[in-house]
Formats: structure tokens, sequence, C-alpha cells
């Protein structure tokens, strides 16, 4: 495998690069203009991932076995970047990221979000009617559609579907990091309703899934898979779990943080397909994944 990773910088993107790395795969990385050069195994391209035809020119100049492509203008608390720029960079740039894919005869993965559903009554299959319920979750749609047609047209190209995402090296102000920190400081858990669920799944098992997918996206040509781990849980279990291995006494204070456009009591993904295309499961519960990253919080 020669791997190309859209995205690196980021929590998932970085995670995986260095379980690529833990495997000896040789890894290229695209980056913004005028970011800092890796300093480590990996080399880095800085390249706008709008510009179909310089995407595409330097796939053919690197050859790369598997893409991964998580680059995205991405969403905190819900806000965004300016419309212009998440839908540029989360459709544009994925269009031109698989095609260029496509052109090179790569097997790629796409990453999307569990936002792209929108509100549903139940478990959130991937054959539903998507109800995105603001622009950067539209986008996202937008760039899996994308994907999906590619590999309908016969690119190697699967498009994944990610929930909730958490472990060592998340960022700052994202929920699981924010309530494991202030818990082990004694300050007070703002959070928006007792109800509010989310479907976490773990750094190292979300990675796992993004290689296994990537080599077998061959064989799954156009389809969407869900990342996730089939289990929704309440921001009170959220909040539960991390008093009880900081062992704080912090108060909880519902109400605390405005809520959000996609905040939901039955965010929860069913990973019926998922589990009937590939040998991967989720190996690391909640418990364990919040005491794994309060142990990353403690030696930073």
């Amino acid at each position: 495998m020669k791997a190309l990773v859209t995205g690196g910088r980021g929590f998932v993107g970085g995670n995986l690069i260095a379980a690529l790395h833990a495997r000896d795969v040789e890894v290229e990385e695209l980056v913004r203009v005028g970011s800092v050069p890796s300093t480590g195994k990996v080399r880095s391209h800085e390249i706008d991932i709008t510009d179909a035809e310089a995407v595409t020119r330097l796939f053919e100049e690197l050859r790369p076995t598997h893409v991964f492509h998580l680059a995205a203008s991405n969403i905190r608390s819900g806000v965004t970047a300016a419309p212009e720029e998440v839908v540029r960079t989360n459709v544009l740039g994925t269009h031109a990221v698989v095609e260029a894919a496509a052109k090179i005869g790569a097997q790629c993965v796409t990453v999307g979000t569990f936002l792209e559903y929108g509100a549903q009554p139940n478990a959130l299959t991937e054959d539903l009617r998507c109800e995105p319920p603001e622009i950067y979750s539209v986008s996202k749609l937008a760039g899996t559609l994308l994907a999906s047609a590619s590999g309908r047209r016969g690119a190697s190209t699967v498009a994944l579907r990610l929930f909730t995402p958490y472990g060592p090296g998340i960022q700052e102000k994202r929920l699981v990091r924010e309530v494991l920190t202030k818990a082990r400081a004694g300050l007070s858990l703002e959070l928006t309703s007792p109800t509010v669920t989310r479907d976490f799944i773990y750094i190292d098992d979300v990675v796992a899934l993004l290689i296994e997918a990537a080599e077998r996206a061959g064989e799954y040509k156009g389809e969407i898979f869900n990342v996730g781990s089939g289990e929704k849980t309440s921001l009170e279990t959220l909040a539960n779990a991390a008093l009880e291995i900081t062992g704080s006494t912090s108060e909880v204070v519902w109400g605390g943080f405005g809520s959000v456009s996609y905040d939901s009591d039955r965010w929860q993904a069913d990973m019926t397909k998922t589990f009937g295309a590939f040998s991967w499961r989720p190996k690391v519960s909640l418990k364990e994944g919040l005491e794994r990253t309060l142990a990353w919080l403690d030696r930073k």
C-alpha cells in the first residue's frame, strides 16, 4: 500500500497516519497552502484541493494505491466557516479528490458525517432519505453522493458516514474532551440536555475500519457505510461516566450550553450493513475509551 491522506492534520487523519506508519505504509499527505511542513516520515504537499487540475496532476505524479479523503470544512458547536468555504471544500474538494483517484485507479475512501441524515425517528440506516438541517451537513451529503456516484461508474470508491469519534488527539472544545477536562478540574459541566444522544466511537476503531474499507473498496464500489458503535449514549450517561472515572464531584448544569440544530435523542448508527460487509467490529467500550482519553490528557 502507498497511501495518500487529505486532512492528515486533523484528529482522525493524524491517528490514521500514525496507524499507517505502524504498518510501515508509505504515506503522502495533502495540506493547505501555507501549512507547516511535516517533520516526520510523511511527505507533505501543499495544494488547494478544490483545484481539480492540480489535484489530478499531483495524483498522477505520486501514484498512491489508496486514498483517504478526510479534509473538510468542519462544524463545531453548530458553527461553521463561511458558506462559500464550506461548499468549496466539502463539495468541490471531494469531487476533485475522488475524480483524481479514479483516474489513476486508486482505491478511495471518503469520510462523511452522521449529520447528513438529519432528524430521523429510528436508528440510522444507509438507505434512509437524508434530510440534513444546515449548510455543513448538506455539503457533506453532497460529497458522499459524489463519492458514491464515482463508485457506481466503476471507481473503487466507498463512502463512510462517521458518527462521533473521540480519543487521544481529540481537539479542544470537542464534547468528550470538554467533559473530561472540566470534570478533572472540578469545574461545572455545562451541557444541553440529559436526553440528547450521540453514538460515540473510539478513534482506534475508526482507523481500523478506514483501513479495511480502503483495502476492500474494489468490492463495494459506490457503497455507503456507517461508522459507529451501534449504541446511543445520552449526555447524562456520558457525564456520569466522566465523573466516575475522574472521581469528580463537578456539578452538571443542564441547559448551561445552548442547543444546536442537530441535537437529538435518536443519534444511533444501524451497523447491520457495515458488519455484514467487513470483518471489523468496534473493540473499545465507552468506559475504556474515556479512560484512555483521560490518560492521554493527563500526559499532555
